[in-house]
């Protein structure tokens, strides 16, 4: 898939090299005069590495464009970087730049644009999104400490009760009381046994 980005980046690569090649007629005016600022030899050698390595081996440049056309970029290319490692002269710069723009824009940057044109535009496909949800373990109930509270069921007391129970349930503890006893009767022959084991006569 051809993007917007690798246009971008051969475009500049062509007007790149033809700055460079500008620069190199003003700097050496005599085509014999041998190259040997660092910075136009530094810019050549990037030029030429941003062809081989970020450019040459898209698979877009492999699928669109012509195998000898490409192998003839390569070796121009490849002879940019070697002048830039030694003294060449300005002469040879210039015509490995000029083999190089020739058909650049009509070799490269047309067919890439062409087929950029035509292309399906990517639109993301839309899937339902399956959701499972997973049966959590019951959490058990929260811990609460709890108290018994011993009390005494006189209506005397009522009020201490009251506010010991209330002091306790402000503080988070759950308050446990005893039931209030119940008078049930006695049966006759329990009472006759009791009071005649205390009583005797």
């Amino acid at each position: 898939m051809i993007d917007d980005l690798l246009i971008v980046t051969i475009e500049r690569l062509r007007d790149d090299l033809a700055q460079l090649k500008e620069l190199l007629r003003d700097r050496y005016l005599n085509p014999d005069r041998q190259v040997t600022a660092e910075d136009i030899k530094s810019e050549a050698a990037r030029l030429a590495e941003t062809w081989m390595v970020e450019v040459a081996q898209r698979l877009e440049i492999v699928d669109n464009i012509p195998s000898t056309y490409r192998a003839d970029l390569n070796v121009h290319f490849q002879r940019l970087l070697t002048f830039s490692e030694h003294s060449s002269k300005r002469s040879r710069y210039q015509a490995e730049i000029n083999a190089i723009l020739k058909n650049f824009t009509a070799g490269l940057v047309i067919p890439l644009k062409q087929v950029r044109r035509i292309q399906p535009p990517i639109s993301p496909t839309l899937r339902p999104i399956e959701v499972r949800l997973r049966q959590l373990p019951k959490t058990p109930d929260p811990f609460r400490p709890t108290a018994f509270l011993g009390q005494s069921f006189s209506t005397d007391d009522q009020q201490i009760n009251d506010c010991v129970r209330r002091t306790l349930e402000s503080l988070g503890i759950k308050v446990s009381t005893g039931e209030k006893p119940k008078a049930d009767p006695v049966k006759t022959g329990v009472r006759g046994q009791s009071i005649h084991h205390h009583c005797p006569l």
